[in-house]
């Protein structure tokens, strides 16, 4: 099994998240910098990412770098790692605010040896609320509704989390001709989508609840491009 990572800025969470998988990887594959359109200034990671990778994974790293350019776009980045997992091997798609709960040593045996191409996870995630305002989503960008101001910075201590939880497809078996395309996660083989064939038992993968993800689209998806 491996582990596929795309990465920007993530030193205040990336500790937990290789720490739950590093044990039971061969492998860890990470794509640094973003892709055009997201909203950050800095194409590269300007903290502490790249040296808590190196530092943690030593051998097991293979870390890719975009080299102070915006990716074209989220597709193109994760067919980055994509590419480099060998023909055959399994992956897991995590992201650096993620972690893996459970029996994980049993639940991706159980991946390697199977004859799927796709397995499901639980996907545990935290929806915020701030002051009673529901986060919703308006032309596809997360925001809090009937705020008719941007948040202030204090304000954003009062965010609250409801958890929920989902299926995620993030398991998967590279195989010929293996790729994503029309889609931030959408994985295709041929011309045929990859869809899920079976669940991983006993593992979760959880999102750390974070504000400053909330934060950022909120205020520059929101406000200055006027998505109310």
């Amino acid at each position: 099994m491996y582990a596929c990572y795309t990465v920007l800025d993530n030193a205040l969470t990336l500790r937990e998240s290789l720490n739950s998988i590093l044990p039971y990887v061969e492998k860890v594959i990470a794509v640094d910098g973003a892709w055009k359109g997201f909203p950050h200034k800095h194409a590269s990671s300007t903290d502490d990412t790249k040296k808590i990778f190196h530092e943690l994974c030593g051998d097991k790293l293979i870390w890719i770098d975009c080299n102070g350019k915006h990716w074209p776009s989220e597709v193109h980045a994760r067919n980055q790692y994509a590419q480099r997992v060998p023909i055959g091997k399994w992956y897991l798609e995590i992201d650096g605010d993620e972690y893996v709960k459970g029996n994980v040593e049993k639940a991706f045996k159980s991946a390697e040896f199977s004859d799927y191409i796709c397995m499901g996870i639980i996907g545990v995630n935290f929806k915020p609320i701030w002051r009673g305002l529901v986060l919703e989503t308006i032309r596809g960008n997360p925001c809090f509704i009937y705020t008719d101001k941007p948040i202030r910075e204090e304000d954003w201590d009062d965010l609250q989390w409801k958890k929920f939880t989902g299926t995620a497809r993030r398991v998967y078996r590279r195989l010929e001709g293996f790729r994503y395309a029309h889609g931030h996660c959408t994985a295709w083989v041929g011309k045929s989508r990859v869809r899920i064939q079976a669940m991983l038992k006993d593992v979760e993968l959880v999102n750390m609840p974070q504000k400053r993800g909330w934060k950022r689209w909120h205020e520059n998806y929101i406000y200055k491009k006027d998505m109310r």
